[in-house]
């Protein structure tokens, strides 16, 4: 979400050498200088190394290319109630801190040409007026028509309403709240978020029956001690997050994780320090290390490698406050947590729509893989193969 001005940096995803890379190294420090003034001003700043970005300034919502063709490095000004615009980079730090102060001046008029803006369909959100399932379907899962003619048919004779998406993400607008609901990098089953105009989301997963759809949403809706949304928000800001210090990591992982801006967040379940682990991730013998990292209220699992062997550095980051859960006497707990998955047990996961090369990995696993887990929920393991994360399903 824009506040009143945010500065938004975006490079090429560092695929080689990570954040350590030359030019990322260069681009990140002029950047890293900037952002304290524009902070002590009254802006906000970010950086992104994703291929694509979505902003939320309501009443729009704008998707942006992160970089046109050719670019490695820009900057994304963004202004309550003005379009994004873009610059190239790589620029230093008074370069951009004039242009910051300039305001118009600079990147509103003589940066007009360089805008990549891209506005909204009007599929892009889902108003939630109603009680409503949100049936999020990663790409690739099958989905038979009749299993949600079926599932629609019951929850519309409850008076909740069922609206099925493909993709991993989808935008969704309630009174004034508007937030992203995501497959989490689930991608192997449907996931089901049960949320009204008042509560929620909740999530559950496929597989599921109809009858057990329409059971779970409404028991969901029609429990008077659910927590209204302000209490969701206030458990969110609440979520305990332990500083990267309080773990023993090589010092080369330490330095990276603090200057991400890494805290590790804290599960309901489990008092002890955890959500940081170790193991072969890659490659047997290879020492490599997972952290979940915290940011801004968004979580990416970061994994450092020991060796040549690996697969891309970070998963794709997940707002903190998509795995608040319920956990009794009308309190909200935070429930992610990530544990290591060693041979046993990959071999003895419970596969929903595997292809062959999760086939292959669970049955003949050569390393340990990484477990994500939604607390008295679901889990996906993620294993490293051909240098790519393959979820291998996981719990439910």
């Amino acid at each position: 979400r824009v506040p009143p001005s945010a500065l938004v940096a975006v490079a090429a995803p560092p695929i080689s050498g990570g954040t350590g890379s030359d030019y990322l190294r260069s681009f990140l420090d002029e950047f890293d200088m900037a952002a304290d003034s524009i902070e002590r001003l009254g802006g906000s700043v970010g950086v992104s190394f994703r291929d694509s970005l979505r902003v939320a300034q309501p009443p729009d919502t704008f998707r942006l290319a992160s970089l046109p063709p050719g670019t490695r490095t820009g900057y994304y000004f963004l202004m309550a109630g003005r379009p994004p615009r873009f610059v190239a980079g790589p620029w230093t730090a008074p370069r951009l801190l004039r242009a910051w102060r300039a305001g118009d001046a600079v990147w509103l008029r003589d940066r007009r040409a360089d805008a990549v803006v891209l506005k909204p369909s009007e599929g892009d959100t889902i108003v939630i007026a109603t009680a409503t399932v949100v049936a999020l379907v990663p790409p690739g899962v099958p989905l038979p028509p009749d299993t949600m003619a079926r599932a629609r048919i019951r929850l519309e004779g409850s008076g909740i309403r069922l609206r099925v998406v493909s993709g991993d993400s989808v935008l969704v607008r309630r009174r004034r709240e508007v937030r992203w609901l995501s497959t989490g990098g689930v991608r192997d089953r449907v996931l089901y978020y049960t949320l009204s105009p008042t509560r929620g989301p909740a999530l559950t997963f496929s597989p599921m029956t109809d009858s057990a759809l329409a059971e779970s949403a409404r028991r969901f809706l029609s429990n008077a001690d659910m927590p209204s949304p302000v209490h969701w928000d206030s458990a969110a800001r609440a979520i305990r997050r332990l500083p990267i210090t309080a773990f023993a990591l090589p010092a080369e992982l330490e330095r990276e994780l603090a200057f991400m801006g890494c805290s590790v967040p804290q599960s309901f379940a489990d008092s002890a320090p955890h959500n940081v682990i170790k193991g072969a991730f890659a490659a047997r013998g290879q020492v490599d290390w997972a952290v979940l990292c915290s940011r801004d209220g968004t979580s990416t699992i970061v994994v450092h490698w020991g060796g040549p062997a690996r697969c891309p550095s970070e998963f794709p980051p997940i707002p903190d406050m998509n795995f608040l859960e319920t956990i009794g006497d009308g309190k909200i707990g935070y429930s992610r947590e990530i544990v290591l998955a060693d041979s046993a047990r990959i071999a003895n996961i419970e596969v929903y729509g595997e292809d062959s090369v999760g086939t292959l990995a669970r049955s003949a696993p050569e390393h340990d893989g990484i477990e994500d887990i939604f607390v008295e929920k679901a889990s996906t393991v993620w294993y490293c193969t051909d240098g790519a994360w393959v979820g291998l399903g996981g719990a439910d």
